[in-house]
């Protein structure tokens, strides 16, 4: 699975360098971003305490700060920093229940 992710990555990235416009390049650099994510939440099911998770909570709150310091606001500068916002909060809620729910199952 992660060859997949990497060769869906990897088809996008000539896409990008050759797309004259701007939201689709960045659309496009959002995506590959995003497949190459992809592998991490794979392997935190079977493995979550393999991921550090104050590391995500901080990387979504600096990718949210980051919103703040922008000079102008369109589709084309918040896209790729509200992408990462919600990518590490869902992170970060799925490492939490993965966690909890291997504790639980443990216990029992």
């Amino acid at each position: 699975m992660d060859i997949v992710f990497f060769v869906a990555a990897l088809a996008a990235i000539p896409l990008w360098l050759v797309v004259a416009q701007p939201l689709l390049s960045m659309m496009l650099l959002t995506a590959i971003d995003v497949l190459g994510f992809a592998p991490t939440i794979r392997k935190s099911w079977s493995k979550p305490e393999s991921e550090t998770l104050s590391s995500y909570a901080i990387n979504g709150a600096r990718h949210a700060l980051s919103v703040f310091a922008l000079a102008e606001y369109n589709l084309l500068t918040v896209l790729f920093p509200i992408a990462w916002v919600f990518i590490n909060m869902f992170f970060v809620v799925f490492l939490v229940w993965r966690k909890s729910s291997i504790l639980l199952s443990t216990e029992v």
